[in-house]
């Protein structure tokens, strides 16, 4: 390991700085996660595949997921480098924060950076493979869906949980809330936990948290009436709250995604 000091390691133009950082609960995982980078293409199997490329694979006492992080602009090559933690080096954190407050996340096994020039080039984040029996986005869809009204009440409560613990996730979105049915009731995992505040949650921000969820409106009344039921607030005042949180996200996204098809752009964050 080079004794320069890293900040001079990360300018080296032309030898890139390769960190990887990997759990102490993961030991094991070390050798794998080091040779990550040279044959990330030929291990496992992609399950996704767009800005963002996510592979299952083998690993050290089960199957793991590698989530490598899409093309970064020049700008947050910077950033990334020197002022905000990476992508995948928050998502490892998060995971660790969120286990600590008891939250259920896919247990986090490491991340890796490679740097070159002063900026951040890539990388990826290492987790332990976890499905659930489904995730969020089918059940808001789906009005038929088995056992549906009883699971967005259990859904509601387990939101106005995490805000109780100062947990706010930025991308609250169906997509990303796995879950399962635990005896009576149903056991939420959270993925995709790059974008998450830690800190107490303002009462006038609580219920944004559900704006992504792209539900209708009457699934939003049984999530507001849970909602209010468990804090003690206005039933009526919820719903129109999360309401409106609701139409203005949807139309903001609309508006962006009309803009960016008029403008030939593709889908960045």
């Amino acid at each position: 390991m080079s004794r320069l000091p890293l900040w001079i390691q990360k300018l080296n133009p032309f030898t890139p700085l390769k960190r990887v950082v990997v759990s102490p609960d993961f030991p094991q995982a070390a050798p794998l996660v080091r040779e990550l980078e040279e044959h990330f293409a030929t291990l496992g199997e992609v399950i996704y595949k767009a800005r963002n490329v996510i592979r299952i694979m083998p690993g050290p006492g089960g199957r793991i997921v590698v989530k490598r992080f899409g093309k970064i602009f020049l700008a947050n090559r910077l950033v990334y480098a020197w002022i905000r933690p990476s992508k995948a080096r928050r998502s490892y954190l998060n995971g660790r924060e969120l286990l600590r407050r008891g939250v259920a996340t896919p247990a986090p096994i490491a991340y890796t950076e490679q740097f070159r020039g002063g900026a951040l080039r890539d990388s990826m984040y290492v987790y332990a493979y976890y499905a659930g029996d489904d995730n969020m986005r089918r059940v808001l869809k789906e009005k038929d869906y088995p056992d549906r009204e009883a699971l967005l009440r259990s859904f509601a409560r387990y939101a106005c949980s995490l805000l109780d613990k100062g947990i706010f996730h930025k991308d609250f979105s169906p997509g990303n809330i796995l879950f399962g049915k635990q005896d009576a009731d149903y056991r939420f995992t959270l993925i995709d936990i790059n974008r998450i505040a830690f800190g107490p949650v303002a009462p006038q921000k609580r219920i944004q948290v559900f704006r992504r969820l792209f539900a209708d409106e009457d699934t939003l009344r049984v999530l507001a009436a849970e909602y209010a039921r468990v804090t003690g607030e206005d039933p009526l005042r919820v719903t129109a709250v999360m309401t409106g949180y609701s139409r203005r996200f949807i139309e903001k996204k609309t508006r962006k995604k009309k803009i960016k098809k008029m403008l030939g752009l593709g889908r960045h964050r």
